[in-house]
């Protein structure tokens, strides 16, 4: 509810500009057929000064020696590397990758600074890309685009490498998760409700995985609201369903760019980028203020808001009924007039106000905070593009800020934990082996032997580790649970469209992720090995 408000017009004051920087995410430099690795580096440093961008993820296939790998690891000599006849080492190209980003800097003169990407794991549970990356495996070592393979022991998804008689398997996204969050990163949910046909068949690129991320761990690194084009109902209506639960969900803009595609370059739209407050474009000062959610997702236009100095992407601690002095700072995208509307979005989605035609400057508001855990975010529609006229795909000019998130002073949303009932089957392998229990930060919290039954209360995002069977993959329990893979499979396999058969391309409800029914699932596990 608000009781007072207070507006400033005025111009986007000069400090602004140098406390921010314009960061372009979720790009491939050098994929198919286009320019020569020399032509794309120089279009995209021209491309960088014409646009303004402060910063680029560069991303894989970065050069033509990765370039060529992926073609030759995915496909022909794809047996042999999962068979582990061929050091990841001797493929991985990181020479060769770093002699690129120091050749773009170099080139650059400090006005555009180009920093490590890949957009991996790419596989059936969703694409993720990274703040932060570490350069651990090879580019492509966690794809299987297009031909199945087994992530738990159950899995009916099954090709056979001849070389070692075993199903080609893959890393666990939660395993790759908590070996980049050691070294620092933070994975980006990319594109989250992509889905498309080629002919009959159903290819997804749905972020399947990440409801059992945010339970099992009561957080996301992030998802993107805003890519191939700015306005996106589905990923916006996704993020605020998961903000509804009380989680820190920061958001983002991606490009999902091709740096050697002419089609780039003869494109004249701005490109969706994200603003982040951070004059230091060091990569590792990019990854602290996207883990802050210190970002606004736009396509030009300046927002921020704050909450008695609780800025956006921070926790406002109160109880529900408290008032707050809220300030919104909004400035047109350069060479436009004002916002056709300025929206104050709040739980659910919902609008709590709106300002038409707004010019840009700040807006004082005396406003109660009704319940919690809640949150509030803005989003700023161009001149032409007011979203109550013009459809959806054509809106060109937008941004959508970051919530400031309330909470109550003693409330957190809490992960999801597992009560698990754990034995090995009388003629099992694990039958009277040594078993560790393992937490998302690596570190063993629970071990015993696997000659008895154990009742085990134990983080939703926990694996077993067998320390007697050296070169024995993890087994998460969330993998291993037959329930919640057939609540992912729903996503994955597009039954979902069973039961939402109007849905176009790229359209996926929130309903079809069922929280509830995998928090349910989550929760009671029995696992006999």
């Amino acid at each position: 509810m608000i009781f007072h408000e207070t507006i400033h017009l005025g111009p986007r004051p000069q400090t602004w500009t140098s406390d921010w920087s314009r960061i372009m995410t979720h790009t491939h430099h050098m994929r198919g057929e286009g320019f020569s690795l020399e032509e794309t580096n120089q279009k995209l440093i021209e491309w960088c000064s014409k646009f303004d961008i402060q910063a680029v993820g560069v991303g894989s296939p970065w050069e033509p020696v990765s370039s060529e790998a992926y073609g030759r690891y995915e496909g022909a000599e794809r047996d042999a590397y999962y068979a582990g006849r061929i050091a990841m080492d001797d493929v991985k190209g990181e020479k060769e990758v770093r002699h690129l980003l120091s050749d773009l800097n170099q080139q650059a003169q400090g006005k555009t600074t180009f920093y490590l990407d890949n957009e991996t794991p790419k596989c059936r549970y969703g694409h993720i890309w990274w703040f932060g990356w570490n350069f651990d495996v090879p580019a492509w070592h966690d794809y299987s685009q297009d031909r199945p393979i087994q992530y738990f022991r159950a899995d009916q998804e099954i090709e056979i490498n001849p070389l070692t008689g075993m199903p080609h398997r893959r890393r666990p996204y939660l395993e790759i998760f908590r070996e980049q969050r050691l070294c620092g990163a933070r994975g980006i949910w990319a594109h989250p409700t992509s889905w498309w046909w080629e002919g009959d068949k159903f290819i997804t690129n749905i972020a399947s995985d990440a409801g059992v991320h945010l339970l099992t761990q009561g957080r996301l690194d992030g998802m993107v609201v805003m890519g191939y084009h700015p306005y996106r109902t589905d990923y916006l209506n996704l993020w605020y369903d998961w903000l509804d639960l009380g989680a820190v969900i920061p958001a983002f803009a991606e490009m999902d760019a091709v740096h050697n595609r002419p089609t780039m370059y003869s494109n004249s739209e701005q490109p969706t980028i994200c603003a982040m407050r951070t004059a230091s474009t060091d990569p590792k000062d990019l990854t602290a203020c996207a883990a802050r959610g210190e970002c606004v997702s736009t396509t030009g236009a300046s927002l921020w808001l704050e909450s008695d100095q609780v800025g956006m992407g921070g926790i406002h601690r109160l109880q529900s009924g408290d008032q707050v002095s809220l300030t919104l700072s909004a400035w047109p995208a350069q060479g436009e007039s004002h916002f056709s509307r300025l929206q104050l979005i709040g739980k659910n989605g919902r609008i709590i106000q709106e300002w038409e035609n707004f010019p840009g400057g700040q807006i004082q508001l005396q406003f109660e905070v009704q319940e919690t855990p809640g949150y509030l975010l803005l989003l700023g529609f161009g001149p032409l593009d007011d979203p109550h006229i013009r459809p959806e795909k054509e809106i060109e000019s937008l941004a959508i800020s970051n919530p400031i998130y309330f909470q109550a002073p003693d409330w957190s949303y809490s992960p999801t934990r597992t009560q698990l009932r754990l034995s090995a089957g009388e003629n099992s392998i694990y039958q009277g082996q040594q078993v560790q229990a393992i937490d998302h930060q690596s570190k063993i919290i629970w071990e015993g032997c696997l000659d008895q039954t154990h009742e085990l209360d134990l983080p939703g995002d926990a694996s077993l580790r067998f320390p007697e069977r050296r070169g024995d993959p993890d087994l998460f329990l969330c993998m291993e649970n037959a329930a919640v893979q057939e609540i992912i499979a729903y996503l994955w396999q597009g039954l979902f469209l069973d039961d939402y058969p109007d849905l176009q391309p790229g359209q996926v409800p929130p309903q079809a992720w069922k929280l509830d029914k995998l928090s349910r699932a989550l929760q009671e596990q029995e696992l006999i090995l």
